[in-house]
Parts: structure tokens; sequence; C-alpha cells
């Protein structure tokens, strides 16, 4: 996925635990809890502050869903590179002759 970036992010998200999505986490600001009615849900939405991470392609849409919290920047982080894999290595391995 060499066209998304790591973006990682800190501040307070609206959590939602979907019957027919998993749990999805919104950025506050964005959160509309009109979109996921409590008939969707297994819980109530909670709001969780901490550091989130996902893959997001600049100038588009393309985006992967939010995950965390996380304690720190450097675990976001690292579960990003654990989960998509860090295409800064893959660079690095290719030959400059091809």
């Amino acid at each position: 996925m060499s066209f998304m970036e790591r973006e990682v992010y800190h501040g307070s998200f609206r959590v939602y635990d979907t019957r027919s999505g998993g749990i999805v986490s919104v950025p506050l600001e964005d959160a509309d809890d009109s979109y996921y009615p409590a008939d969707r849900l297994f819980n109530p939405p909670e709001t969780v502050s901490g550091w989130f991470g996902r893959l997001s392609a600049p100038g588009y849409m393309d985006c992967t869903d939010w995950s965390g919290p996380f304690d720190t920047e450097a675990e976001a982080d690292a579960y990003l590179v654990d989960t998509y894999g860090d295409d800064d290595d893959d660079e690095a391995e290719e030959d400059p002759d091809d």
C-alpha cells in the first residue's frame, strides 16, 4: 500500500460497537450518533480519549478505519506497522538498478 500513509492522532473519539461492522471509532468532532441507532449497536456508544491510528491516502478519500485507543503515539504507530506493514522498509530493500 505504498500510496497509503500512516496517520496517528491524539484526541477524543466516539466508539460504536456495531452489530454488523464490529467496533467503529470516529473522531468526536465527526461523530453522529444518529448514523448508528441503538438497534444497530450491542452497547451504547462511548467517548474515549487516546492515540488512534489509520492509513490514509493524501488527496483521496481512501483510508482504513481508525484503530485505538493506544496509550502512546509509538504504540499506535507500531500497531499500524504490525497490521499493514511498513512500505518504508520495502523501498529500502528495492534494487536501485531495476
